[in-house]
């Protein structure tokens, strides 16, 4: 397992708080506007979806721009705050989950790949 410390709390003096991560797997976040490529990792306090690099948009230059915005920003949120998940389909295929969490909005993950099932992905959270 690896181990990052927390940047924002040792530059405020709180002490290292260390993060253990636990699971990683290739996955896409799926919103309204795009399809984001990148890496779910989640660790003993946090879930984080961390984008690939050099992502092509395949629509007009409003949402290409949109695109690149969401796909240059890591996506992190508590476990704590996780209320629910749930399978969903995605292209005709139960490869997908959606995450719900108490303040803020849900997140719909999508498991292209055999080795990132979503059922991989649910039995570790």
């Amino acid at each position: 397992a690896e181990e990052t410390k927390s940047p924002i709390f040792g530059a405020l003096g709180f002490g290292e708080q260390k993060e253990t991560t636990q699971f990683e797997c290739f996955c896409e976040l799926v919103t309204p506007a795009a399809v984001i490529v990148g890496w779910l990792s989640i660790s003993d306090k946090n879930i984080k979806f961390i984008p690939e690099k050099d992502q092509t948009a395949k629509s007009s230059r409003d949402v290409e721009e949109q695109v690149k915005k969401m796909s240059a920003r890591t996506h992190t949120w508590e476990l704590a705050n996780l209320v629910e998940i749930l399978g969903r389909t995605y292209l005709l295929c139960q490869t997908a989950v959606e995450l719900f969490f108490v303040r803020a909005p849900p997140a719909f993950l999508n498991f292209p790949t055999e080795s990132s099932n979503s059922s991989s992905v649910v039995a570790e959270v």
